[in-house]
């Protein structure tokens, strides 16, 4: 997996793919997922303490009900 970029690159980079998203390969598909984990990773909001799953559960349903 190539490192994320940072700042407006990796802003750069996922608007590009956002905006393709129904046209993504399947490698393109992939590193939108590894960019949406990585920030989303990030977060330690409160909400998921109480959770009986971990962050990386919900994350991927996120990505697959929202992005998808």
């Amino acid at each position: 997996m190539p490192p994320l970029p940072t700042g407006k690159a990796l802003d750069a980079e996922l608007v590009d793919l956002w905006a393709r998203r129904d046209r993504l390969t399947p490698a393109e598909w992939e590193r939108l997922y590894q960019i949406v984990f990585a920030v989303l990773g990030k977060y330690q909001p409160n909400e998921l303490s109480g959770l009986p799953e971990d962050r990386a559960f919900y994350i991927q349903d996120f990505f697959a009900n929202k992005v998808m």
